[in-house]
């Protein structure tokens, strides 16, 4: 981003200021009453009547070129605290009068209206105010001079305290908005009545395809999530701010042509003024389309290879099944038992992808559960895999824990818990489970040794579909959907689960469920 435009900052100071009138009138205002109350009736003197006549003549002119537009150029305008300096140097050595600390003002305003280069105009100007005046005197005194030298250090440091303040606030303002122009977050303030304050280039964009007939009651194009049906102007996010609603994630479509239409995720915040009363909004929107579409043709696939799943697997089941009927040996049916167990598993896990796929989530088949045995079931089936891995798996502390559960669901947890622990270890490392009653809770850990879960990674592991950069460099299998499933089957029944805060190496969840009240 280019130099900050001076005559853009300049617009922005009068605003704030008003205009000339408002800096003319604290420097007219003092000096008038100074003279009328001390010095009345000495008219006759020629440079306070020049001074005097300056001032009218600069009140006027201000007052008559406010109406009107503003003067635009800071090096115009300030031909009025030039001459305003000029004017109270010759009223100060002429009569004496204690006024001349007013050279302040002007050189303030000089300072504000032209930086570094107001200050040396306030300090040269005032310097010549200062000493021409004296020149034509005949008694100046020592006091004059000593009065004249404090003037003049006090203009000099004040309109250099303002410069280099000015030149901060360019600075920040500069910084913010080469941010503003560069984030890909469209950024807008509104004030309380509504009126937009600022924006950036991205928000510009978004406020052209919502509404490209400049903000025309009805003519705005803004749609719900569904991209087709218009939301309710009293819903635009705009509105929303304005009742002094504070949201984040509101997802609307925008744009008049359906095949150009953007998902825009918007949040906005309260501003507010120093009684505490609300005075505005700051709002972000952030284009979520292919976000959007992306998770669109991500449920499609699930839900297509989920069902392409489901027909040999139920076909699988169903001979496991009509097997497991017949007259086996032990050892045989050793083998079939697990066999089907799990595959009633890897069936659920298939509902329960095509469940998300469809935002349909999951029904509980509840009864009396006794959770220690779940575990100790699925340390069982799980034993062959960790030999396979060289990854030593035991258990700890197995008490009794009875739960109102459904045990499927339930088994599902352990198993997804056990069997990551086991995926993320490597050969040498320990998986420990234990299942306890600790008050009213019944509660599951597994704790590993393995590699761990970086920082940055832990508030996320139980989000659908995330997988870790690790995990994907270390090419091990899955797809994310473990722990969030996890996650959902234990707050199903009213639990929850957590990992653990413990140093590394390795992770351990913790997981805690209501305990069976007692008959």
């Amino acid at each position: 981003m280019g130099r900050i435009d001076e005559r853009a900052l300049f617009e922005a100071v009068a605003r704030r200021i008003g205009d000339a009138r408002v800096p003319q009138a604290i420097v007219v205002v003092p000096l008038a009453v100074d003279v009328a109350f001390r010095f009345a009736g000495a008219w006759d003197d020629p440079w306070r009547s020049s001074a005097l006549a300056g001032y009218g003549v600069l009140l006027l002119a201000c007052l008559v070129s406010a109406p009107g537009p503003r003067l635009r150029d800071p090096r115009l305008v300030a031909l009025v605290p030039v001459l305003d300096i000029i004017a109270i140097g010759l009223l100060r050595l002429t009569i004496g009068s204690p006024v001349g600390i007013a050279l302040v003002i002007p050189a303030i305003w000089l300072a504000l209206l032209l930086a570094r280069t107001g200050v040396a105009v306030a300090v040269v100007v005032t310097a010549v105010a200062l000493i021409l005046p004296g020149m034509a005197e005949i008694n100046v005194t020592l006091d004059i001079v000593d009065r004249a030298v404090l003037i003049m250090l006090i203009v000099v440091l004040t309109s250099s305290l303002v410069a280099l303040t000015r030149s901060s606030m360019i600075q920040q303002q500069a910084k913010l908005e080469g941010v503003l122009r560069t984030v890909n977050v469209g950024v807008m303030t509104i004030d309380r009545d509504g009126h937009v304050q600022t924006t950036n280039p991205r928000q510009d964009e978004f406020l052209a395809l919502a509404d490209p007939y400049g903000l025309e009651a009805g003519r705005s194009f803004i749609f719900q999530r569904d991209a087709t049906t218009p939301v309710s102007p009293d819903d635009y996010p705009m509105a929303r701010s304005l009742r002094g609603e504070e949201y984040s994630g509101y997802v609307i479509w925008i744009g008049e042509d359906p095949s150009a239409r953007r998902a825009v995720s918007v949040s906005s915040r309260n501003l507010r003024d120093e009684t505490g009363a609300l005075d505005g909004g700051v709002m972000a929107a952030q284009d979520v389309t292919d976000l959007i579409r992306a998770l669109a043709v991500k449920d499609d696939f699930i839900r297509a290879v989920s069902h392409e799943l489901r027909t040999p697997l139920t076909s699988i089941l169903g001979y496991l099944d009509l097997a497991s009927e017949l007259e086996l040996d032990d050892e045989l049916r050793g083998w079939i038992e697990p066999a089907l167990r799990n595959g009633d598993r890897l069936a659920r896990v298939v509902n329960d992808l095509i469940g998300s796929a469809r935002h349909a989530g999951f029904a509980l088949e509840m009864r009396a559960v006794r959770l220690d045995q779940v575990v100790a079931d699925t340390v069982a089936d799980l034993q062959v895999m960790a030999v396979g891995a060289e990854v030593r798996l035991t258990t700890g502390r197995i008490e009794g824990a009875p739960v109102h559960g459904d045990p499927d669901r339930l088994a599902m947890v352990a198993d997804n818990l056990v069997s990551n622990a086991i995926k993320y270890s490597v050969a040498g490392d320990e998986v420990t489970v234990e299942v306890y009653p600790e008050g009213d809770l019944a509660m599951l850990v597994v704790r590993d040794t393995g590699a761990g879960i970086a920082p940055e990674d832990r508030a996320f592991v139980f989000d659908r579909f995330f997988r870790s950069d690790d995990v994907r460099e270390r090419g091990l299998p899955g797809v994310g959907l473990g722990l969030a499933t996890c996650k959902e089957i234990v707050e199903a029944h009213g639990g929850s689960i957590a990992i653990a805060e413990r140093p590394p190496p390795g992770a351990e969840f913790v997981v805690s469920l209501p305990l069976e009240p007692s008959r």
